[in-house]
């Protein structure tokens, strides 16, 4: 889900092949692993879509945000947030 542009989300819609900071929290304390969703269509602020499948630059970070079960997106702040399902 992305945050509504009101809500402090991103300005513009995420098209395919953006990518982003995924975090485990909402501190800049928090480690964070590049990844990509895999959107078939642009995702405008305040959306939401179930499952969306996530390619992360390292192994070490899909491991960390699937077993965390739930991660933030980070665009030059919090722009959303993800639920890891099976």
């Amino acid at each position: 889900m992305l945050y509504a542009t009101k809500d402090g989300g991103k300005h513009w819609p995420a098209w395919p092949g953006w990518g982003c900071l995924c975090r485990l929290g909402e501190g800049l304390d928090q480690p964070g692993y590049i990844a990509w969703p895999l959107l078939e269509e642009p995702l405008q602020p305040g959306d939401k879509r179930e499952n969306v499948g996530f390619v992360f630059l390292s192994a070490e970070g899909a491991d960390v945000m699937r077993n965390a079960g739930k991660f933030y997106l980070w665009d030059s702040g919090l722009i959303g947030e993800v639920s890891v399902v099976d």
